[in-house]
């Protein structure tokens, strides 16, 4: 899985203090997933009793799954 940051993203990760390990578990194995419009998809996922929710769209290329994170936040 190769993840691609914005710089939007990289901005919120830092001021929100965001654990990176979780907007991978979040993206591997969500406890939900939706597709919220223009082809974006917002997961959520509870860890360690936060619920962290992650926008990405998804790409493919050359039989590699790339995944642009767009943004992220706990709730």
């Amino acid at each position: 899985m190769k993840l691609k940051q914005t710089a939007h993203f990289q901005s919120r990760l830092s001021e929100r203090n965001i654990n990176f390990e979780h907007i991978k578990q979040a993206i591997r194995c969500p406890d939900s997933k939706e597709l919220v419009f223009d082809g974006k998809i917002r997961v959520s996922k509870r860890i360690e009793g936060k619920l962290i929710e992650v926008i990405y769209c998804k790409e493919s290329f050359r039989d590699k799954e790339e995944y642009l994170l767009i943004t992220a936040y706990y709730k």
